[in-house]
């Protein structure tokens, strides 16, 4: 079972791993902005926003977010990001390793495959796709059609979320391997991680004493170690980090970290305790 990050019992340790000014990385929606019912409507609250742009002068900070990129990029203008990275982990930078015609082969076969299903849609993000169906008048219904329809695509990686099934390339890169290689970018000695879906596991299960991985809203299947009440507590994180300024100032120059492969196979098979000492 998960610990609540902001416990008081957990707090000196926090303390102590954001003295290490550590890459803060945050999923998009269900974390910084709340999850509502068109995702085209989605918004991080001004509060949120302030915050963030505050604490992001202090840390290292990035979203890696489901979201294109772009679509990210333009819900967090003004905020000094060290990156933004889109379509759960794939869209990295300016030329994601996923072919542009692999994502509209799969749209096209969906689309026939799921023609005159009520309430369901298809988000072309660019480098993946995401099969919308809150409206739809039996989503378990809904979640059955979608499953035989992506049966049909073997090259796919299927990542279920919110009353969404994400479709992205297998061969792509995910979320945990994204961040790991932010946090060697921004040199970083260790990662703060907070997201609160299933696309968030593959961060979540890197945890390690230099990993914290926290979820948003408590789970009893999820690898996070910690978590957060609900979505509006971020609020709360990021007034825990601003009031906890790092030891070193932003743009100091510090030793680059290296990050291997190897520390990614590793972590699952050995159990760790995220409260003890950082070393």
């Amino acid at each position: 079972m998960s610990r609540y990050l902001l416990a008081q019992a957990v707090q000196p340790s926090l303390r102590e791993f954001l003295a290490q000014r550590p890459l803060l990385a945050f999923d998009f929606d269900g974390t910084l902005a709340p999850i509502v019912r068109d995702p085209a409507a989605a918004r991080v609250p001004a509060r949120t926003r302030s915050l963030l742009a505050e604490v992001a002068e202090l840390y290292p900070c990035a979203v890696v977010s489901g979201r294109a990129r772009r679509d990210v990029r333009d819900r967090v203008a003004g905020v000094r990001l060290v990156s933004i990275v889109g379509n759960h982990g794939a869209e990295a930078g300016a030329r994601p390793a996923v072919p542009r015609r692999d994502v509209v082969r799969w749209k096209r076969r969906l689309e026939t495959a799921l023609e005159g299903e009520a309430g369901v849609w298809i988000e072309d993000k660019r480098y993946s796709l995401s099969i919308h169906y809150r409206n739809a008048p039996s989503r378990a219904r809904a979640a059955r059609v979608i499953g035989v329809a992506l049966s049909e695509l073997p090259e796919v990686r299927v990542v279920s979320g919110k009353c969404v099934v994400n479709v992205v390339a297998r061969s792509a890169r995910d979320k945990g391997l994204a961040v790991l290689a932010l946090r060697a970018q921004s040199r970083a000695p260790c990662v703060l991680y907070v997201g609160d879906d299933v696309t968030d596991e593959d961060a979540f299960r890197l945890a390690s004493p230099r990993f914290w991985a926290v979820r948003v809203g408590r789970s009893k299947s999820t690898a996070a170690p910690f978590h957060l009440v609900n979505q509006r507590e971020i609020v709360n994180l990021l007034r825990f980090c601003k009031s906890n300024r790092p030891s070193s100032e932003r743009g100091s120059r510090t030793r680059p970290n290296r990050v291997r492969l190897e520390e990614v196979r590793s972590v699952p098979g050995s159990p760790w305790s995220p409260y003890q000492q950082v070393v």
